[in-house]
């Protein structure tokens, strides 16, 4: 709110200030202390008109249900037709049978699906902060001062959230051109094949748990692993 050419009202501490100190901050004009206090703000997740509203656990939950349900229609959708797609299969499933090996088609595709998942989240939070889910649940990824994300921040926050399964599908894959170059060595290799999945299912599965754990600890902000090494947040659309 402009008080003449030379003044300025901040209007966080409504006080008069020079415009030359004055500076715009989430749309407000703000004074050195404002911005101090705005920052605060955002630290704290405290709900003030005009500041950031941290998004529950149980919103950010919901957020990625939504996307694992996209992600798993598509993934269905373009694997079953087409033969690429990993059933799951038990012992006692009539259709078991130990002796047959994961095909290049479905070890390709499992590592092009995952690499996708990895470009459409960052993607999204690069060019909004918002994926389908984000949307539906009404939640954001912005920086911890309220900014938009980089692409190099948006894609090392999705890496890192998804770094595991990209390495178990490159597993999966290198394992599948090793036993095609050399089938003499197929037996040996399954088994140590089933070895990696197995570790790498249970550090993944682990690493779920630490990550809401971390942003149930995080009573203000909730942030999760991902967040703390990507320097964001997760906030409410309102």
């Amino acid at each position: 709110m402009n008080e003449g050419p030379e003044t300025i009202i901040c209007e966080v501490t409504a006080q008069r200030i020079p415009r030359e100190n004055a500076v715009q901050f989430q749309g407000k004009w703000v004074g050195a202390e404002g911005k101090a206090i705005l920052l605060e703000r955002l630290r704290s997740g405290t709900d003030e008109p005009g500041s950031l509203v941290t998004a529950s656990v149980a919103l950010r939950v919901s957020g990625f249900i939504v996307d694992g349900v996209l992600f798993a229609g598509i993934y269905f959708a373009i694997g079953y037709p087409t033969g690429w797609w990993m059933g799951m299969v038990t012992i006692e499933d009539p259709a078991y049978d130990p002796s047959v090996q994961m095909t290049l088609g479905q070890a390709i595709f499992q590592f092009v699906m995952n690499s996708f998942y990895i470009l459409y989240v960052a993607t999204m939070h690069w060019r909004g902060g918002r994926t389908v889910g984000k949307l539906v649940s009404g939640t954001k990824v912005v920086r911890l001062n309220g900014g938009e994300l980089s692409f190099r921040q948006a894609f090392g926050r999705s890496l890192c959230s998804d770094s595991l399964t990209i390495l178990e599908s490159f597993a999966i894959l290198t394992m599948v051109l090793i036993e095609l170059a050399d089938p003499t060595n197929a037996p040996g290799l399954q088994g140590l094949f089933q070895k990696i999945l197995s570790t790498m299912s249970a550090v993944v599965s682990s690493l779920i748990l630490v990550n809401m754990v971390s942003a149930l600890v995080d009573t203000k902000l909730h942030r999760a692993l991902h967040d703390r090494i990507a320097g964001t947040r997760v906030v409410r659309v309102l």
